[in-house]
């Protein structure tokens, strides 16, 4: 396949629609223009304001988690009985980030020998999502002479009650009292399906559940667990006369926070600010062996750890151990590691790992890009459903993550479970599906199982699903129809499938004078962190291109440097150009909108800019979003 084959809609630049009260507000608060600018466009009126820049868990009460109490005292027992506890966690960062806070927590705070405590990391290529009996398998037969009475599970579960029965049956007929499941997870729950028969479901998505914020990520839900664990077990410890002190698990935030980061989760949520702003500030004031490795391949010398690198550099890395083949313990030995050359020998694994993982996804997005491409402009479908024969669902979900970004459609792309099954109605297809803003997918998939049989887990942005080969042109057909009467009884039109480049404003006359330093960032870091709900800052500029030159091994990135309205020069980057709607499009002395992030450059220590988008003419932008 070649380019040729793929068309893809321009970027269409527009403005953020502002919140004139919030914008005032803050300018009465004393916060600068671009400040107030930036709140105003991402807040209402009802929201808590002043958390945006100094958010707290100050009076946050974790008992009204359900089950949270519940849960707390039997990891508590199983820790004074010496139980021996299996900690089945998911393989992406969430998962991964949970398993090394449940068992610091135990061995490193709590006194569990580690021999006791086993982390069980889910095979994404030989298990597949979730709690499920394979998982179960794996861990029943790592030691049949010492076989966990406890099982506590993290990112997952809340979906698996067979697996949970099938444990409680298996302990039952081998005579092993008191044995039991405990759910710890965050994902949307299916009711016929929900954990009922564990002994404890901690998950605030469960509709009986009191706890205020249903944005936390899985690994906030183990570490708020592990904080209840720790109040639960000084009491007993009390009652039974048992000396010694159990350090606050606070430094654990550490790990919360790069879940937090990589699970894409609301930043409108005050929890998730407040993790992400202590974990970031331990990270870059810590001495963990992981963090220093990842300090010294990624960023330039005294420079901090941002969240665009966690987003981008380590979460990719982690990630790609279990895309990629691997069982989970790299990416578990690497945040766990004692050294620093332990950190680095883990380092250069996930690392090449991740090599791999880039390679087999530029073949996969390929080929999701001509059938996208079919889809949207021959078919006219804006729920896509790709099918890769020989894709690796380990990747699925970045390939789908791409494709709704080019299209601003939400998108599942499917390969057989396993490749080497033959071609049949019969054959099991997995697949991973992306979302766009404003737009829950799973709500489409459950509607959708009404009328079909299929599995599938997961939030309105993200999920995964299982299908048989034979259902999947009823599937796609249905999905792309539910996706169209999702966005008109919400009343989008066919435009809102389009991709869009938000810009918070575009910078005139004196404003431009923001960009002659490093000021802006300052005021913009005032509002950090930035992501999923509370995008990252983009600007617009009307500029004159001066001239531009391919760069990148492959000259497929372009350095274009422009003059400003006010005649001063600078220089932006614009990535994949050649491969972008826009290529051919720039030319020297032409006037054009460019929509562009600011950041930090490590290395020439000034402003840097990213272009996101380009229109041709002046102001050529859409004022309402």
């Amino acid at each position: 396949m070649t380019q040729q084959n793929i068309r893809l809609p321009k970027p269409q630049i527009k403005i953020r629609e502002r919140n004139d009260k919030v914008y005032k507000k803050l300018r009465d608060m004393g916060k600068s223009e671009i400040v107030s600018i930036i709140g105003g466009n991402r807040i209402s009126s009802g929201d808590n304001i002043a958390s945006l820049f100094k958010p707290s868990l100050g009076g946050l009460n974790l008992h009204l988690m359900k089950d949270i109490d519940k849960a707390a005292g039997r990891i508590s027992k199983a820790i004074l009985d010496g139980e021996t506890i299996a900690l089945v966690v998911d393989f992406d960062v969430d998962g991964i980030s949970s398993g090394v806070v449940l068992f610091l927590a135990l061995t490193e705070y709590m006194g569990c020998p580690k021999d006791k405590i086993r982390i069980h990391v889910n095979k994404r290529k030989e298990y597949g999502y979730g709690f499920n009996s394979k998982a179960l398998q794996a861990v029943l037969a790592h030691d049949p002479n010492d076989i966990p009475t406890l099982i506590l599970t993290a990112d997952q579960g809340s979906n698996d009650n067979a697996t949970v029965k099938e444990y409680m049956a298996f302990m039952d007929k081998k005579g092993i009292e008191g044995a039991s499941v405990i759910i710890t997870d965050h994902h949307h729950i299916q009711e016929e399906l929900a954990c009922v028969d564990a002994f404890a479901f901690v998950n605030p998505q469960q509709k009986e559940c009191q706890f205020p914020d249903k944005t936390i990520c899985g690994c906030v839900v183990a570490l708020f667990t592990m904080v209840v664990t720790r109040e639960a077990l000084i009491e007993k410890r009390e009652a039974l006369g048992i000396e010694g002190e159990i350090k606050p698990i606070t430094p654990l935030i550490t790990y919360a926070c790069m879940a937090t980061i990589a699970d894409c989760v609301s930043l409108k949520s005050e929890i998730n600010r407040f993790i992400i702003r202590k974990g970031k500030h331990d990270i870059n004031n810590g001495t963990l062996p992981a963090l220093e490795v990842i300090r010294e391949n990624i960023k330039a010398p005294g420079t901090l750890i941002t969240t665009t690198d966690i987003a981008f550099s380590l979460a990719p890395r982690i990630n790609a151990d279990s895309r990629t083949g691997g069982d989970g313990t790299t990416s578990i030995n690497f945040l766990l590691s004692k050294t620093v050359s332990e950190a680095r020998e883990n380092w250069a694994k996930l690392t090449k790992r991740n090599d791999n993982r880039k390679d087999e996804e530029k073949i996969m997005l390929n080929e999701a890009l001509v059938q996208a491409s079919s889809q949207y402009y021959d078919e006219g479908r804006r729920g896509l459903v790709l099918f890769l024969p020989k894709g690796n669902h380990g990747i699925h979900g970045i390939v789908a993550s791409r494709i709704k970004e080019r299209f601003n459609c939400p998108t599942i792309i499917f390969s057989p479970n396993n490749l080497e099954d033959p071609d049949s109605p019969s054959r099991l297809l997995s697949g991973s599906g992306r979302s766009v803003e404003g737009f829950a997918i799973d709500s489409v998939l459950l509607k959708m199982q009404t009328t079909m049989d299929f599995k599938f887990g997961g939030h309105p942005m993200a999920l995964g699903a299982k299908v048989k080969q034979k259902i999947l042109k009823k599937f796609a057909s249905l999905f792309d129809d539910l996706v169209k009467k999702q966005a008109e009884s919400k009343g989008y039109t066919d435009t809102f499938f389009y991709p869009t480049v938000m810009i918070d404003h575009i910078l005139q006359s004196e404003e431009l004078n923001w960009l002659r330093g490093l000021d802006i960032l300052s005021e913009i870091n005032q509002l950090d962190p930035f992501g999923q709900r509370f995008a990252e800052p983009s600007f617009g500029l009307n500029v004159q291109v001066a001239d531009f030159t391919l760069i990148g091994a492959n000259k497929n990135h372009v350095r274009i440097r422009f003059r400003d309205s006010m005649g001063v020069t600078h220089q932006a980057m614009y990535f994949n150009y050649t491969t972008s709607p826009i290529y051919g499009l720039l030319k020297i002395g032409e006037r054009y909108t460019i929509a562009v992030d600011l950041q930090y450059n490590d290395f020439t220590k000034k402003l840097g800019m990213i272009i996101q988008a380009i229109e041709i003419g002046v102001n050529a932008v859409s004022q309402k979003q």
